[in-house]
C-alpha cells in the first residue's frame, strides 16, 4: 500500500471513477490532485461555507464543480483552465453526476428537481419530475442513458430514463439515507449503500432486490466495481473495505487502512490498483494485494442470516 498526503486543511474529496484525479475542498479552494505525480492544480473560487460539490468525468479530464452563484463550471483536471460555464441554476448544497463520456452533467439542489444539461451547448436537456426529498447522490448508468437519483428521507432511489423523462423503477427497502451508488456495465443492475450495514444488488427494470451482500459492519459511504465486473469494494465509518465477488456476492477480501472511515473508491481503468481516501489522505493498493486479501469473519447475525438461504 502507498498513498498522498492532503493539505491539513482538506474538508472533503472527490476520486474520479477512472482512478486518476481527485478533486479536494480546503478551506479556501478547490484543488484538482493528479494521482500518478501528485502535482495539483488549483481551480475557481469557493463559496466561504465550503457547501459546494465537485464531480468528475470524461475519463477524470473534467471537474465540474457548484459556485455559490449556483452556476456549474468544468475545469480541465490537469491545467486547472476553466472550459466552460454551465447556468444549472443548481440551488447551494447540490449533488451531481457527469456522463463518463463528459456529455450531460446532472445537478440536484435545494430547488428539489433534478436537471440534466448538455455539456456542449450548457442548455437544459430535461428536469425530472422527482419526489421532493433532498438529494444524497445522482449516478448516471456507464451508457449516460439512465439517471439514478437517491433522495434522503425517501431511503429509496429513483432511477429514470432521462431522455424519455420517464420513471423506470423505484428501489425501496433501505432504512436509512442512501449515499452510494454504482451501476454495473450491463445496465441492468445497480448496487446500492446507505448508511446502515448494508449493501444491495438490484434489478433495475423490476425495482426487485436480487442480493443482499454480507459482512458490512457500518454505514456505507462509498462503493466501486472493478472494470472487469469481477470484483465490488465497499467502505465506510471503520475504515475496512471490504471485496465481495460480484457474481456470486460472496465476501473474498478485506483491506485495512490507517483512515478513520473511507468515503471514496475507485478502481483504476486498468484495473491495477484500488484507489481510496477520504479527508485524511489518499491509499492506493495494487491489484495482487487486493487479491491476496482475506475475508473477514460474519458476525453471528449476518452467518444466521445466510443459513437461513
Amino acid at each position: 500500500m502507498s498513498g498522498l498526503a492532503v493539505p491539513a486543511d482538506t474538508r472533503w474529496l472527490r476520486i474520479g471513477t477512472a482512478g486518476r484525479v481527485a478533486a479536494l475542498i480546503t478551506s479556501n479552494a478547490c484543488v484538482a490532485l493528479d494521482l500518478s505525480t501528485g502535482r495539483s492544480a488549483p481551480l475557481g473560487p469557493l463559496d466561504e461555507t465550503g457547501d459546494t460539490d465537485a464531480v468528475l468525468g470524461r475519463n477524470d479530464e473534467w471537474i465540474a464543480q457548484i459556485q455559490p452563484d449556483c452556476r456549474a463550471v468544468v475545469f480541465n483536471a490537469t491545467s486547472g483552465q476553466l472550459e466552460k460555464i454551465i447556468l444549472a441554476g443548481a440551488a447551494k448544497f447540490g449533488v451531481l453526476a457527469m456522463t463518463e463520456n463528459g456529455t450531460f452533467l446532472a445537478t440536484y439542489g435545494t430547488n428539489r428537481t433534478a436537471r440534466v444539461f448538455s455539456m456542449d451547448t450548457g442548455q437544459l436537456e430535461r428536469s425530472l419530475p422527482t419526489r421532493p426529498w433532498p438529494p444524497t447522490k445522482l449516478a448516471f448508468s456507464p451508457d449516460g442513458t439512465l439517471l439514478a437519483v437517491a433522495l434522503d428521507r425517501a431511503y429509496s432511489v429513483e432511477i429514470w430514463d432521462w431522455k424519455a423523462g420517464s420513471l423506470v423503477s423505484r428501489l425501496e427497502g433501505h432504512r436509512a439515507p442512501i449515499v452510494a451508488l454504482v451501476f454495473l456495465r450491463d445496465r441492468r443492475r445497480i448496487v446500492t449503500g446507505a448508511h446502515e450495514a448494508a449493501v444491495r444488488l438490484w434489478d433495475i427494470e423490476s425495482g426487485r432486490e436480487l442480493q443482499r451482500f454480507q459482512g458490512q459492519l457500518t454505514a456505507t459511504h462509498c462503493l466501486a466495481i472493478s472494470p472487469d465486473g469481477s470484483r465490488l469494494a465497499g467502505s465506510g465509518t471503520d475504515g475496512v473495505i471490504r471485496l465481495w465477488d460480484l457474481p456470486s456476492g460472496q465476501q473474498v477480501g478485506a483491506l485495512r487502512s490507517s483512515m478513520g472511515y473511507i468515503d471514496q473508491l475507485a478502481f483504476d481503468t486498468p484495473g491495477t490498483r484500488l484507489v481510496s481516501g477520504s479527508e485524511f489522505g489518499i491509499h492506493f493498493w495494487d491489484a495482487p494485494a487486493v487479491e491476496a486479501s482475506s475475508p473477514l469473519p460474519l458476525p453471528a447475525h449476518q452467518l444466521r442470516h445466510d443459513e437461513a438461504h
